[in-house]
């Protein structure tokens, strides 16, 4: 680890040495808001860590440390301070949607019936008969022989079809377009049995008793300070 001339050196010996303007700025959050001014941050760490040592400058140290982790702060601390009731925070809308989209239907029907009919060995024979005045028995008249096969046959095609006109249908301001929409709005409240309403508002208490911002310097002197007792030999 590096360490600076005239280092190691206790936190309330460098905050002593300070004069304005300051060299740690106010924390701020995105609105440009002061969460916390640069003479609380300095009095926190003053009263809370000011034995505790750096092998750098503390402000140096600091002005590193928020740089890299202020983004990171500004969000958790927007989500910190957001409005919500704990022991609704489960509800939510959930909405489904099914879409159909078969497109047109057509059914084609092939036709390739084919008809033979065969007058056989002796053929079809059509006789035709008459009588006259004198005598009323029938006598052939004309006589008409048939043979061979004749074949009918019916081919081609035959389509049928249903056409599908598509629909529109806005859920959430979001616009389907299908053959068929679905949509199924289910409303969540409350609290749904994952946790019960006790854990939920201990859940609230510990989050509030244990302040984002102190975290938030508490986790800068872990990363960059240390304690050691005098009772290992250690003085000032």
């Amino acid at each position: 680890m590096f360490i600076r001339d005239d280092y190691p050196k206790r936190i309330d010996t460098q905050i002593d040495e300070y004069t304005t303007p300051l060299p740690i700025s106010d924390i701020k959050d995105n609105d440009n808001n002061v969460i916390l001014t640069a003479s609380l941050l300095l009095s926190y760490l003053y009263d809370t860590y000011g034995n505790y040592k750096t092998n750098a400058p503390l402000a140096n140290l600091w002005f590193m440390y928020d740089s890299t982790h202020h983004a990171d702060f500004l969000k958790a601390w927007a989500a910190w301070n957001a409005e919500y009731n704990p022991l609704e925070n489960y509800n939510g809308i959930e909405t489904n949607v099914r879409q159909y989209m078969d497109g047109d239907e057509t059914e084609t029907i092939n036709h390739g019936k084919t008809t033979t009919n065969s007058t056989g060995d002796a053929g079809i024979v059509t006789v035709t008969q008459i009588t006259t005045f004198d005598s009323t028995t029938p006598r052939d008249d004309t006589k008409t022989t048939n043979t061979g096969t004749t074949t009918a046959t019916d081919s081609g095609t035959t389509t049928t079809g249903k056409v599908k006109s598509t629909k529109n249908l806005t859920v959430d301001e979001t616009t389907y377009t299908a053959d068929k929409i679905e949509a199924e709005t289910n409303a969540r409240h409350g609290n749904l049995g994952v946790t019960t309403s006790q854990q939920m508002i201990t859940s609230e208490r510990d989050m509030r008793l244990n302040p984002l911002i102190t975290m938030y310097l508490d986790t800068f002197i872990s990363d960059y300070a240390y304690y050691v007792s005098e009772v290992w030999g250690c003085y000032e």
